[in-house]
């Protein structure tokens, strides 16, 4: 069996096990972190946002600390006079695919 975590390498919840079926199994059926797990973390989520729009040809980039003050982190998307209705549209469509 070996078993291993991704906070280190990865900086993002979770771990790993790979083992028997058997092991698997009895894993699934019993282990308190495998049926309560813990939900992903404000910078998973604006992460996993940026790749899905970076995914989608739309830049975005993340403001952190020391940049801005703790706590008040985000999410900056540039609109220009260059871009198009259309364009808004699509990155509107693009957010709203996110959510789903």
């Amino acid at each position: 069996m070996l078993v291993a975590t991704l906070g280190k390498a990865f900086g993002v919840n979770g771990s790993y096990v790979t083992a028997s079926v058997t092991v698997i199994a009895y894993l699934r059926e019993t282990a308190p972190s495998y049926i309560y797990p813990n939900p992903i973390t404000p910078a998973e989520a604006a992460a996993a946002l940026v790749a899905h729009l970076f995914d989608h040809n739309i830049l975005a980039t993340g403001l952190n600390y020391p940049v801005v003050p703790q706590g008040d982190q985000e999410i900056r998307l540039q609109v220009s006079a260059g871009h198009t209705e259309r364009d808004l549209d699509y990155l509107l469509n693009a957010l709203a695919d996110f959510r789903q």
